[in-house]
């Protein structure tokens, strides 16, 4: 059974994603990278299912989206953001 500090590494030794489990379920925040480091996402899950404001990034650095889930689903206003990191669209989740 997982529980506390999990760290998951690619095949090349760099980290791939950090968070922590509590009875197998993901919780809390979690953050995930690149191959070559770089951040390409944050998101915490509550009991196993994404919550909370969920943030994506290119591999430029750039924002690409971010938003919240609700139980598992997307909810409430999500932003999309051009290669550049300005903001390109808008879209809204019940």
């Amino acid at each position: 059974m997982k529980t506390g500090a999990w760290k998951y590494f690619l095949l090349n030794g760099r980290l791939k994603a950090a968070g922590r489990y509590e009875g197998d379920l993901m919780v809390g925040k979690w953050t995930w990278y690149r191959e070559n480091g770089e951040l390409m996402q944050t998101g915490s899950f509550t009991a196993g299912k994404k919550s909370g404001i969920w943030t994506r990034y290119r591999p430029n650095g750039a924002l690409l989206d971010e938003g919240t889930f609700a139980n598992d689903k997307k909810t409430g206003e999500w932003r999309s953001f051009d290669t550049e990191g300005k903001l390109s669209k808008t879209a809204r989740f019940k």
